[in-house]
C-alpha cells in the first residue's frame, strides 16, 4: 500500500510509543533504546534501484528498530520494528531486509556484561533515480 506522506510525526510518535510499550512489558528494566544515527549526523541515502518507475516519489527516511542481545547478536524471536514508513510497502520491505543483513554481520554490535536487550535504531532514506513526475 502507498501512503504518499510516509509516516507522520504523530504517527512516529506512536510507533515509538509503542515499542517503549513493548519493550516494558518483554523486558522489563532490562533494554536500552540506541540511536545508530548521532544527532546532527545527517541520514544515509541508499541507491536501490527498482525494475519499475515510482510517480511522484516523495523521499521518506526510514527507521527501523532491531533487538539485540547481550551477545550482540540479533534476538532470533524478534522482528525489526518499522518506526517511520519510507510510504512504500516495497522500500519498507527492502528496509527491513538491508537492516537483517547488517545487524547480522559477525561483531556489528558489541557483547555487554549485562542481561538486557539492546535496541538499535537504524535511520536512512532511499534515491530514486529510475523516478517519473506526472504532469
Amino acid at each position: 500500500r502507498y501512503i504518499a506522506e510516509g509516516t507522520t510525526q504523530q504517527e512516529g510518535l506512536q510507533a515509538q510509543a509503542n515499542l517503549t510499550e513493548q519493550l516494558n512489558t518483554k523486558f522489563p528494566e532490562a533494554w536500552e533504546y540506541v540511536r545508530l544515527r548521532q544527532p546532527g549526523e545527517p541520514i544515509r541515502e541508499i541507491d536501490y534501484p527498482l525494475a519499475f518507475s515510482l510517480q511522484n516519489y516523495q523521499q521518506h527516511p526510514a527507521a527501523i528498530a532491531v533487538f539485540v542481545g547481550k551477545d550482540g547478536k540479533p534476538l532470533p524471536d524478534q522482528k525489526p520494528v518499522i518506526l517511520n514508513s519510507t510510504g512504500y510497502q516495497i522500500l519498507n520491505n527492502k528496509a527491513i531486509e538491508i537492516v537483517q543483513k547488517d545487524a547480522a554481520q559477525p561483531n556489528r554490535f558489541p557483547a555487554i556484561d549485562q542481561d538486557k536487550v539492546r535496541v538499535f535504531v537504524y535511520e536512512f532514506k532511499f534515491k530514486a533515480p529510475n523516478t517519473q513526475q506526472t504532469s
